[in-house]
């Protein structure tokens, strides 16, 4: 790899995702709107190689959707954050005697 490349570990660190959510994005893309945007990179035997310029297209991508977030959310993180926040209403709930 040249010194300018990324490996899935260090865009994961990177970003805060987990390994798992780099590699789908580098195998199947991610729907973005209408348009699937995938993470461009270079697969060397069994290990991918992404370029910090390849990383920045990708995200650029992402964000035209319209949002000020820096990184696309999964479909875990969402699904976390709304348990949260059914969890946080019936506690409010039950603090109110409903």
């Amino acid at each position: 790899m040249r010194r300018a490349d990324l490996t899935v570990t260090e865009i994961a660190h990177r970003l805060g995702k987990p390994h798992t959510t780099i590699h789908r994005w580098l195998n199947d893309g991610l729907q973005v709107g209408g348009l699937v945007v995938k993470l461009r990179g270079r697969r060397i035997g069994h290990m991918w190689s992404v370029t910090e310029d390849g990383l920045a297209e990708f995200l650029a991508a992402c964000n035209k959707r319209g949002d000020d977030s820096p990184v696309p959310e999964s479909v875990t993180e969402r699904s976390r954050r709304a348990a949260k926040a059914v969890e946080r209403a019936r506690r409010a709930l039950a603090g109110e005697g409903c």
